[in-house]
């Protein structure tokens, strides 16, 4: 699968007639791990599989490895920015609904300061 095609799959779908935001969120979030997930295994198997016939490692050889210094720095990155966009839904959606409180909260003051001022 090309990458463009990951990027399609973590967007977020149209919506279902009376279909929940919470129901429509968690859906695209399944959606876009989904993708992730699908691709990742398939190279992974790919990389194995080549590794294993051409001799140079061992399925108990990877089974072994605990990344140190630089690698588990770069796993953590890798994680973080896999979770960011799992999450992509979710984060909109807080975004948007912080927007809309800062605005009202910001209309709110501006009668408070006219009531003030009178």
């Amino acid at each position: 699968m090309a990458e463009k095609d990951i990027t399609r799959l973590a967007t977020p779908r149209r919506a279902i007639p009376d279909e929940s935001p919470e129901v429509g969120r968690l859906s695209a979030m399944v959606l876009a791990l989904l993708g992730e997930l699908t691709v990742t295994r398939e190279r992974l198997d790919s990389v194995e599989r080549l590794l294993e016939s051409a001799g140079i490692l061992r399925q108990s050889d990877i089974e072994a490895f605990d990344p140190q210094g630089a690698a588990a720095v770069e796993r953590e990155k890798l994680r973080r920015r896999q979770i960011g966009k799992v999450m992509r839904p979710y984060r909109l959606d807080l975004e948007k609904a912080l927007a809309e409180v800062q605005h009202k909260l910001a209309e709110a003051d501006a009668v408070l300061e006219e009531e003030v001022t009178k």
